[in-house]
């Protein structure tokens, strides 16, 4: 008798493993596959097509085993119920995300490690730039602007070292090397004010409030070169409110939700003085755009990317102003540090066009151009590099001159 039970309750726990197995199969087969994973910032695998080679190669069963694994239901929940066992239950402040460490600190704020970076390749890369476009008469400024982890640096623990300062000093030596560059230091204004007034919480980017100090330091150093363009203008000019939906950004994506403490918002401006004169131009020159991607705002994702509402990360963007400050063009080559900065910046120039050169290499038409290339169409009068601090690795600098 107790071994008939034991055999019962054997086959029970079989059928119930096979039904999880089998189940998440057939679920994952009707389910429509998924492109994107947003909380993991990445693409996932689709399903691989059969050919004899493949299969003989054993490439197919390697292509199906990560098509299954990306795809499996509820894939998205289990990793944020890990993530909260991890931090509720064996209290492990430290999350390490395909070889990058994120901290949370007393305050709620997910700070992200930062290893040793050098500069060399962006100086050398630099150099040349400025010195071509300066023979056009084109004016170069470069606005240090300093990654979250720089300000956060000193919440990090003792056993988890982190360069961010370091890499910032050694970033603003080498950049007053470069002969004829405008070298604009955003740091100094953002020192002056309390840093969790400056950036989100659980992600990496300045927040509007940073990022509106930082307008106002490039315009201000810009004037001094240009002073048709006229002086910062105030925050006062502005009304601005508090976007309702909630905002988890990269750092929530990365970590799960078990890492944020709390949410952040999107502060936005409301009054029209800047989508009533600015737009947005599309790839037949036609201006007639928003300049704001409402969307990003009332998308219901979890993990959206809100920070878009001032404008996509793609390789161009131009913005013409029909009643401009001044009659000049600016070209700024970007990170996505830069984004919330493009309104008010535009509202000084008659044109301005935005260059991601981190996007070079995966277009077709411009894979073997350069940011340099695109400004001699251009014909600007000036170009300023919009950066934060730690955006100095190859898809930056790569396609420079």
């Amino acid at each position: 008798m107790e071994n008939s039970k034991l055999n019962v309750g054997n086959i029970i726990i079989a059928l119930f493993f096979f039904g999880i197995l089998f189940g998440s199969l057939i679920i994952s087969t009707i389910m429509p596959e998924k492109k994107i994973s947003v909380i993991e910032n990445r693409d996932l695998a689709q399903k691989p097509i059969f050919t004899s080679e493949s299969f003989l190669n054993g490439t197919y069963f390697d292509k199906y085993e990560a098509y299954h694994s990306d795809q499996y239901p509820l894939r998205n929940k289990m990793l944020e119920v890990n993530g909260l066992f991890k931090y509720k239950v064996i209290n492990q402040k430290v999350a390490d995300v395909a070889g990058s460490k994120y901290y949370r600190s007393n305050d709620g704020f997910i700070i992200n490690q930062v290893v040793p970076l050098s500069p060399i390749k962006l100086i050398n890369e630099l150099d040349g730039f400025t010195k071509e476009s300066t023979k056009l008469g084109i004016d170069v400024f470069f606005s240090i602007i300093p990654h979250k982890t720089v300000v956060f640096e000193n919440e990090l623990p003792n056993y988890l070292p982190s360069y961010g300062r370091e890499n910032l000093k050694v970033l603003k030596t080498a950049l007053n090397t470069v002969p004829s560059l405008h070298l604009i230091d955003v740091s100094k204004e953002i020192s002056k004010v309390p840093k969790e007034e400056i950036y989100f919480r659980n992600d990496h980017h300045w927040n509007t409030n940073g990022a509106f100090i930082g307008y106002q330091k490039i315009i201000s150093e810009m004037n001094n070169v240009f002073p048709v363009i006229g002086e910062p203008i105030q925050k006062e000019s502005y009304k601005f409110k508090q976007q309702s939906k909630d905002f988890y950004g990269s750092y929530a994506r990365s970590t799960t939700l078990s890492f944020v403490s709390q949410p952040d918002h999107m502060i936005i401006p409301t009054n029209n003085i800047i989508s009533k004169n600015i737009h947005s131009c599309n790839s037949k020159n036609i201006c007639e755009g928003p300049v704001f991607a409402d969307d990003a705002l009332t998308d219901s994702n979890l993990y959206m990317n809100r920070y878009e509402y001032f404008g996509q990360n793609k390789l161009l963007t131009k913005y013409k102003n029909d009643h401009p400050i001044s009659n000049k063009t600016l070209v700024v080559i970007k990170d996505s540090y830069a984004l919330p900065t493009i309104p008010f910046l535009a509202q000084h120039f008659k044109e301005l066009y935005v260059i991601d050169t981190r996007y070079f290499a995966t277009s077709a038409n411009y894979k073997n151009s350069s940011a340099f290339e695109m400004v001699k169409n251009f014909k600007p009068d000036a170009v300023c590099f919009i950066i934060n601090s730690s955006a100095i690795s190859s898809n930056i600098t790569d396609y420079i001159k």
